[in-house]
């Protein structure tokens, strides 16, 4: 029973050899070599280096399959065919030209891109069209002929993963059918690599296209798109549907316009944390938590809320392991311990939640940058500087970040001074250079105007004409700013 699958699967590679070649050929003689000479006799279709990109490397991988078949038909010649004897050998000795795939894989990207734009030429189409109809193409069209390299590679390596399942180790042949096997397996690998690089490029731009505007282009040769979907973002006033996609450095969210996606936040994820919500809190939802943002994600479903949290975190510890592999110093800003707060949402605190007064429309809510909770703005006239937010611009903080601030920045003479201050201890003004924060007992002064100088002799004189008889009012008002006599 074995031997009959092992000729089986010996006289499958060989057909299917046979096969694949002669599609090649035709490839070659039916669309290739007419447009070449096309183009040589003045009446080109596609210029020579559209020629070049759309077939690449494929008459180079003719002749190197035209060999390894030409040593097939050689071994199928012997008397006990179908067998195994030697097709190790064959394939190992060919192995090393297969890596020329590679190249062709790379081009396939570009390739599309040329068929692509020449197809919309009503004289390529008529070509096209035309030469579908040789009887050699048995009615498959150019992209058809041109995916069959891609696809050859990883069936070598099915024929040959059914030789060794049903080849005995003792065999004679089995250590070069094993060998033939992991070379051919290392090959395939590296096309499958090379073609998901290519779906992942074609995903990144396609997006990149739909977004509005971006901080930076999506398109990266480390990054990888992992999934998108719909989501709810707990925000200030009440929660909002939002898009999210989350690549393996970064997590973007944004909102939909008209078909296009307008860019909130692209959030690193070498200090995300993603934890997770009480349900008697937020029913399916999760925090997300950087250094320049935190907010809850709310989902439709526990299953929802598992996939995404599941999916997020595994992205954080792949990308870290990746940038902690690197040096100390990228390292050391992965345990940055600070984090943007997660704002408390405007429904939750109808009072200030430092001196409990009402919210109205004069008293408006505000979020401390630093806790996130709710206060007046008498409480939290503060600015400081929070890198971790921004490293230029003051953020507004609480006066109860500012009191555990200074317990660790300013000495005990200030902190009485801000004791001592009582109400208007909340009146602060920052240094913007320095980030400190200063006291300032009382209300802002009002602002000075200039002096207004005195009339000349001629404005007077004028003055007295046109008003012979002073108003009480006007004399009042001219004592409080006595003139000089002349």
């Amino acid at each position: 029973m074995a031997n009959a699958t092992l000729g089986h699967v010996v006289a499958e590679i060989l057909e299917t050899e046979q096969s694949y070649v002669r599609s090649l050929s035709t490839c070659i003689e039916v669309f290739r070599n007419p447009l070449i000479e096309r183009a040589k006799s003045g009446t080109q279709i596609l210029r020579s280096n559209e020629l070049d990109t759309l077939f690449g490397n494929l008459q180079d991988i003719v002749n190197v399959n035209s060999e390894l078949l030409a040593r097939l038909v050689e071994l199928s010649q012997g008397e006990n065919w179908p067998s195994v004897n030697g097709i190790g050998t064959v394939f190992l000795r060919m192995i090393p030209f297969l890596k020329m795939y590679l190249s062709y894989v790379r081009n396939r990207e570009n390739a599309q891109h040329v068929f692509k734009m020449a197809r919309q030429r009503p004289v390529f189409a008529q070509f096209l069209s035309s030469a579908r109809q040789n009887p050699l193409c048995n009615g498959l069209s150019l992209d058809s002929f041109l995916i069959m390299p891609i696809q050859r590679i990883p069936r070598y390596q099915l024929l040959f993963r059914e030789l060794i399942k049903n080849l005995d180790e003792s065999d004679s042949e089995f250590e070069s059918i094993k060998k033939a096997f992991d070379s051919i397996v290392r090959v395939a690998t590296c096309i499958n690599d090379s073609v998901e690089e290519q779906k992942n490029r074609e995903k990144l731009l396609t997006l990149q296209r739909q977004f509005i505007r971006l901080p930076e282009p999506l398109v990266h040769p480390a990054r990888q798109f992992i999934r998108q979907g719909r989501l709810t973002k707990v925000c200030r006033k009440s929660p909002k549907p939002r898009q999210f996609f989350l690549f393996t450095d970064f997590l973007v969210y944004a909102t939909n316009v008209s078909s296009r996606y307008l860019c909130h936040a692209m959030l690193p994820l070498k200090t995300m944390q993603a934890l997770d919500v009480p349900e008697d809190r937020f029913p399916n939802a999760f925090e997300l938590k950087t250094a320049k943002k935190s907010f809850v994600v709310l989902c439709e479903s526990p299953e929802e809320k598992d996939d995404w949290r599941t999916a997020i975190g595994d992205a954080i510890t792949r990308e870290r392991s990746r940038l902690q592999s690197f040096s100390g110093k990228v390292s050391e800003s992965l345990d940055a311990p600070e984090i943007a707060p997660v704002w408390i949402p405007d429904s939750q605190a109808p009072t200030c939640m430092l001196c409990d007064t009402p919210f109205s429309m004069f008293n408006r809510r505000h979020h401390c940058r630093r806790c996130g909770f709710v206060t007046c703005n008498k409480c939290s006239l503060a600015r400081r500087l929070l890198p971790h937010i921004d490293e230029r611009k003051p953020q507004r903080v609480c006066d109860k970040c500012v009191r555990e601030g200074m317990s660790k920045e300013h000495d005990a003479e200030t902190i009485a001074m801000l004791d001592a201050a009582g109400d208007a201890g909340s009146c602060f003004v920052s240094a913007a250079q320095s980030g400190a924060l200063l006291p300032q007992s009382g209300p802002p002064p009002a602002r000075k105007l200039p002096p207004v100088p005195p009339p000349s002799r001629l404005q007077r004189a004028s003055s007295i004409e046109q008003q012979p008889e002073a108003s009480s009012s006007d004399t009042q008002h001219t004592s409080t700013h006595p003139h000089p006599h002349p």
